[in-house]
Parts: C-alpha cells; structure tokens; sequence
C-alpha cells in the first residue's frame, strides 16, 4: 500500500460476542469460534471494556463513533436518546472529509430503537440500512437476521459502490443475530455444540451454538476481501457480553460471582477485538484498552489522518489505557473510580472530560478545528 492509497475500512459489530474459550471452568464438544481465534492470534487485537454488559448496544455504539466516554455522562442514561441532538464530529463525518464513500450505518433490526435514524445522520452516515431493507425471504436464525446474509449485504454494498466510485470504502454494521433471550430453539437453528453436563445451561448452550455462526461469518467476510485488490481493513469486535442466568455464571466461578467487587465485575464488561488487513499492517497486541479508544487506535493503523481529538485520545490511553462507566485502570495496575481525587491521573481525567463537555454541551464555543480532520 503506497502512502496516498487510503484503505477501505469496515466495521463488524457482533451483537453479543466475546470468546466462551476464555472461561477456564467449562468444557465444549466443539471450538464455537476457531476463526476467531485464529484471526486474534495472527491480527492486531486485544480486549476492550465496554459500558454496558448484557443490553445497552448504542451506549457503545457512541462511545465507539465519537471517542467519548460514557464515564462522564449520568449513570444509567442513553446518550443517544439523551444527549445527541444535532450534528456531531464523528469518525463518520471525518472519514467522509477524508475522501470515503459509501459511508453507511447498517443494523438490520428494527430502525428506531435508540434514535438512530436521527443519530445516524448527525454522525454524517449518508444511509442506514435497517431489517426493512432486506428482502422478506433473507435468512434467518430464529427470528433474526443471520450474520451470513448481513456479510452478504456487506461485500453487495462495496460492489455497488465501486460502480460508481473508486473512492475509499467505509461501513459500520452492527449485527443482530445473537440477541438475547436464549430461551428458545428453532427449527432453523442447529445446535451442534454441547456444554458438559455438570456445567450445561440450556441458555448458555444455545448462545454458545448462535456465536459459531457469527465466527462462520468472519471467515466469509475475510475470504471476500483477502481476494480484493484494494487495501482492505476490517474491525471486528464484540458490542457487550451475552445476558447468561446467574445461576450459569454462579456455576463458572463456583459461586463467586455474586460477590465480585467493582474491579473483578470488569470482566463481564470485556469484548475482544481484532483488526484484521488484507495488507502488511504493525501488529499490535493491546492486552487492555476501552470502546472509547478504538478509532483512534484504528485511524493510525489505517494511515488516515487524525483529529486533534483522536490523537489526544492515543496520549489519554497511555496513562488511563481502559476507561468506563464503572471505573478505570491506570498504566500503574490499579483500579480507579471516575471522581476519585486522590488519583495520581486525576488532572488527566478532567481534562478529557472538560474536552469531551466541549464538544457534546458546548456547542457555541466548540473548536470544530480540534474535532475534524483539517481540510
């Protein structure tokens, strides 16, 4: 990839993934997501706290396309339903200033939860493609689209694109297929994976079944565009963990888990990531790091150029490298709350909030300039 060759960048959001080989204490029949892993291991990635576990999507959704933190806002709130009222910096609207097309958001569910027609737009996607978008006969798993004819849709969308433009090409998806509850089969939903039986948990079984879909799918998606001339990125990462019973998760941590402290309940709030490339990129991997830091890991990867805010954002991650509404980590080790003063990154931590206030609440002295890729 020469210097001016921009890639094109696509973002996979897997509704409710994170890699169940993490957890020491159950045995499967079968790997649900050797591709995953496979991808993890050879690609930059790394773990990324989240805000929320179990429901919640668009919190990281707005942490993830603007760089900010849900640490700062009230607790329990959505900030898209709450706070975005209006254009907002986005990577959306620098991407497109950067040159990209296609620049469309693609969830394929119901279209309003969230806002997100409305928060779609401020953000800059030119288009956003919901369930209704989909033909009546698309695949599904139980009720809900797959992640096979979500790819699908993907790789339509670049070929259209292209038809019209050789400009660089960007998507955000977001997936639905692995939605909870659990508590159902379906006729088109096989379950080829087994829990052993002293730890098997109806529920837990049949996510476990539904994420080896979604891994099918990466392996779909990677074989199109490693056959792609262009430089290609794609993120893949998970949007929260699964909502699994306590009586599951009492199982795995013999008991335990109903007496997590703040800092140990940080690791229901974990996903993996991987950035993958059909192209040499540095490989890096990023054993701790949050949702709100991702695009700006993953502009400089790409070799675009950075806000003033994203560039930022790479200082605040060496000396806070994962932040979130529970709390954060310093790079010495140890657990913090968001307003504790006696915190040696205390002064850090004000002044991305007070940054980050700038440019959600302060509209009228906004320095757009900090916020935008300069023209």
């Amino acid at each position: 990839i020469n210097s001016k060759q921009r890639p094109n960048i696509i973002f996979l959001q897997l509704e409710s993934f994170f890699d169940p080989n993490l957890v020491k204490d159950i045995s499967l029949s079968e790997n649900p997501v050797p591709v995953f892993e496979q991808l993890y291991s050879e690609y930059s990635s790394g773990f990324l706290s989240v805000p929320v576990f179990d429901a919640g999507t668009a919190n990281t959704e707005f942490e993830l396309l603007t760089g900010n933190t849900l640490g700062f806002l009230s607790a329990g709130t959505t900030a898209f339903q709450l706070y975005i009222h209006g254009q907002m910096p986005s990577l959306v609207s620098n991407l497109k200033a950067e040159g990209y097309s296609g620049n469309k958001a693609m969830h394929p569910f119901n279209p309003y939860n969230y806002n997100r027609p409305a928060v779609y737009k401020d953000f800059g996607f030119t288009d956003f493609i919901d369930k209704f978008d989909f033909p009546k006969n698309v695949k599904r798993v139980r009720e809900y689209i797959s992640d096979e004819a979500n790819v699908d849709r993907i790789i339509s969308e670049y070929e259209k694109n292209r038809k019209k433009t050789d400009q660089p090409f960007y998507m955000y998806n977001m997936t639905i297929q692995n939605h909870s509850p659990y508590d159902k089969d379906a006729a088109n939903f096989k379950q080829p994976i087994k829990i052993e039986s002293s730890k098997y948990d109806a529920e837990a079984n049949r996510y476990l079944n539904l994420i080896k879909y979604s891994d099918d799918s990466l392996k779909q998606l990677t074989g199109y565009f490693e056959k792609c001339k262009e430089p290609t990125i794609i993120l893949f990462l998970g949007d929260h963990q699964p909502r699994l019973t306590d009586e599951f998760m009492n199982k795995i941590t013999n008991g335990q888990y109903q007496t997590w402290s703040s800092e140990q309940m940080m690791k229901r709030y974990q996903v993996p990531f991987v950035i993958w490339a059909n192209y040499d990129i540095k490989e890096q991997h990023i054993e701790k790091t949050s949702m709100n830091y991702i695009q700006s890991i993953l502009t400089k990867t790409a070799g675009v150029k950075m806000t003033g805010y994203q560039r930022f954002l790479n200082e605040v991650r060496k000396e806070v490298p994962t932040i979130t509404s529970q709390g954060y980590w310093g790079k010495n080790g140890k657990f913090y709350q968001i307003n504790d003063k006696g915190s040696p990154y205390y002064g850090i931590i004000q002044k991305y909030r007070m940054i980050q206030y700038n440019m959600m609440f302060d509209k009228k002295n906004r320095r757009d300039s900090f916020f935008e890729v300069s023209k």
